[in-house]
C-alpha cells in the first residue's frame, strides 16, 4: 500500500492509533508515523511528522479541522458539569489551542514548515500544531526557537518516556 494513493485510509489510521493503549495492551513497538509517548499514566502513539507529510493538502486541512472540532466537542460535552470558575478556565484554554483569526490553510503551512526539517520528525503533530499556533499569534521568536528544542529534545527517542 502506498500511501499517496489512498489519504484517507493513512489519515483513518493515524487517528486511529493516536487512541490510547489502556492497560492490559502491550506497548507498540515504535513506528515511523506514530511517536510513543505518556499523557498522564496512560500510553499513547501519536502521530508524527511521517504520517503528516503522508497526507495530501487536502487532508491535512481535514485533520486540523477535526483536531478542533474535537476540543470543541470535548468542551460543549463536559460544559454542564463544570463550576461556573472551571468554565471560564476550560474557554481560556480552549481559544489558546484552536485557530480564532487564522485560516486552517495558514496553520497547514506552518506545521509543513516545522516537518521540513528532519529533526522534527518525531515531533507529534498535535506538538507540531501547538507551535503552529503559537507561531501565527506572534509569539517572539526566541520563545519559539526555545519551544522547539524542547519539542526536538523530548521526542528525540521513540522510548524516552514523556
Amino acid at each position: 500500500m502506498t500511501f499517496s494513493r489512498r489519504p484517507g485510509a493513512v489519515l483513518l489510521a493515524a487517528l486511529c492509533a493516536s487512541l490510547p493503549m489502556w492497560s492490559g495492551q502491550q506497548t507498540p513497538q515504535p513506528d515511523l508515523l506514530h511517536t510513543p509517548a505518556r499523557v498522564g499514566t496512560i500510553p499513547y502513539r501519536w502521530t508524527n511528522g511521517n504520517a503528516w507529510l503522508s497526507l495530501d493538502s487536502g487532508a491535512r486541512v481535514a485533520y486540523l479541522v477535526g483536531l478542533q472540532e474535537g476540543i470543541v466537542l470535548d468542551v460543549r460535552e463536559n460544559w454542564q458539569g463544570l463550576p461556573a470558575k472551571s468554565r471560564d478556565e476550560i474557554v481560556r484554554v480552549a481559544g489558546n489551542i484552536t485557530v480564532g483569526g487564522v485560516t486552517f490553510g495558514d496553520l497547514s503551512e506552518q506545521i509543513d514548515a516545522v516537518y521540513t526539517d528532519a529533526q522534527n520528525l518525531p515531533i507529534p503533530i498535535a506538538d507540531a500544531y501547538l507551535y503552529a499556533l503559537r507561531k501565527l499569534k506572534g509569539e517572539p521568536e526566541a520563545r519559539l526557537k526555545q519551544y522547539l528544542a524542547t519539542l526536538r529534545k523530548t521526542y528525540a527517542s521513540p522510548s524516552a518516556p514523556h
